[in-house]
């Protein structure tokens, strides 16, 4: 029996190795192919040896057959990885010609942002699996710490894909990958919180303020794109090359620096509102610090760049919200200085 689970072994080893150099072959076709076939293989291979070694761990009292079933689980759940983010580059360069289905670059943001989409997938559905099906408390931590790492690997895959210039506002890939991220952000916060419920650990209690101000970020920033493509997309009434054309140009961005600030402001009071609603110090702090950077922004660059009627429109803006906060502090409307504890322990 032991020299059959050795030779097993040796076997397996020996198909991941030849698996490997088989990865490094190009394909031409999308999912029908030998390379897809051979992972599909390996990965159901590895799933029937965990599935197996599962077994083995209620016959037996040793940790052996545990540790081989998740490296086994561990080692699919890897190859479905590189299989789909193979699959992913085949599909958009297969044929692809730069400069005639698309620029280079583009190609190549296309082939990032929809393996940042494909991590943070996997990263969704292995909290789903720690959080619905009955495994031992090793294997849900494992689940949940690679979750994590996915995620994480996603958000800067998300941001080395940016660089590519998109030619409609909000109906883009660009856009649409901010979103599945934001979205994939919020389910692990609301899942921590789940697990902080049951066991009260430190490290998952600061988690969903960790995913609050990532996705406060990325939002922030998945706009500020929007904005740029608005503007860089928007045709002017004259001919390159002449004076009327680089005054347009001038005032193109003049309000583009503007918009920028508008939505600094936007984003600022809405988190500053969330904060007072919902009673926590975490927004309002996130709100304040936006509003900070806003006004350093208006004052620094935007009152040397901008016109007069746009500067006046931005410090307009700028002191009613500073007033209006100021006035919801002094008059204490929301009654923010009776300090209670909220969720998570967090002081509001």
């Amino acid at each position: 029996k032991r020299l059959h689970q050795a030779l097993a072994a040796g076997a397996l080893a020996l198909g991941l190795i030849s698996l490997a150099m088989d990865a490094t072959i190009g394909q031409t076709h999308v999912i029908w192919n030998t390379r897809f076939l051979s992972f599909a293989v390996s990965i159901a291979s590895l799933a029937i040896c965990a599935l197996l070694a599962r077994r083995e761990m209620g016959r037996e009292a040793s940790t052996v057959w545990e540790t081989l079933a998740a490296a086994c689980a561990a080692t699919a759940q890897l190859l479905v990885v590189i299989t789909g983010l193979l699959e992913i580059h085949t599909f958009w360069w297969n044929g692809a010609q730069p400069g005639h289905y698309g620029s280079e670059s583009l190609l190549v943001s296309n082939t990032v942002l929809t393996s940042a989409i494909w991590l943070v997938a996997i990263s969704a559905f292995a909290h789903w699996i720690a959080l619905r099906r009955p495994l031992s408390a090793t294997l849900r931590d494992a689940l949940r710490w690679e979750a994590i790492a996915l995620l994480g690997c996603g958000v800067l895959v998300l941001f080395a894909g940016l660089d590519a210039a998109r030619q409609t506002v909000f109906l883009n890939l660009r856009f649409l990958t901010f979103v599945i991220v934001i979205a994939a952000l919020v389910w692990t916060a609301w899942l921590s919180r789940t697990v902080v419920a049951e066991h009260g650990h430190d490290f998952w209690a600061s988690l969903p303020r960790a995913a609050m101000l990532a996705t406060n970020f990325l939002v922030l920033i998945a706009v500020c794109f929007e904005i740029s493509t608005y503007w860089a997309t928007r045709t002017l009434a004259a001919a390159p090359g002449s004076q009327i054309y680089y005054s347009l140009v001038a005032d193109r961005h003049m309000a583009e620096r503007f918009s920028y600030s508008a939505w600094f402001l936007v984003a600022g009071g809405l988190l500053l509102g969330a904060g007072f609603r919902r009673r926590s110090a975490w927004l309002r702090w996130q709100g304040l610090v936006l509003l900070a950077v806003t006004i350093f922004k208006v004052f620094l660059l935007d009152t040397s760049t901008l016109s007069q009627g746009y500067r006046i429109i931005s410090f307009l803006a700028l002191g009613a919200l500073l007033l209006g906060v100021s006035f919801a502090y002094q008059r204490d409307w929301l009654h923010l200085r009776a300090p209670e504890i909220g969720n998570g322990g967090e002081m509001k």
